[in-house]
């Protein structure tokens, strides 16, 4: 009777132990660029946008890439330039992305991954 008590609490501690790690923000970069910020910005329309900055740290000015997941939704792809053009971003400055999420809410699961290219 005891050990089924034990194995009971410890099932209830692993399960909440690990359902806090399949929320909130998963970050990936190569390692010529760094996160420096990610926030949620609704709109007037109401829809989330998500702004990620990030820190040209490679010593020489080139594009990258953005690949956004927000909840279960299809990843969206996006370049460092306006309307998705891969504009270069000079060495040691920052660049801010905004990409709409196309949700009435904050998401709770976030992907973030900066890319040097499309493959």
């Amino acid at each position: 009777m005891k050990k089924a008590i034990l194995l009971f609490i410890m099932v209830c501690f692993f399960a909440v132990s690990c359902a806090g790690v399949t929320g909130g923000i998963h970050k990936k970069s190569v390692s010529s660029a760094s996160i420096e910020k990610v926030e949620f910005k609704p709109d007037k329309k109401g829809n989330y946008y998500v702004y990620v900055t990030i820190k040209n740290i490679s010593g020489k000015d080139k594009p990258f890439y953005l690949e956004l997941q927000a909840d279960d939704q299809v990843s969206q792809f996006t370049a460092s330039g306006k309307k998705g053009q891969p504009n270069i971003v000079p060495a040691g400055k920052d660049y801010t992305f905004a990409v709409n999420t196309w949700r009435k809410i904050e998401p709770k699961k976030l992907k973030v991954e900066i890319k040097e290219s499309l493959r």
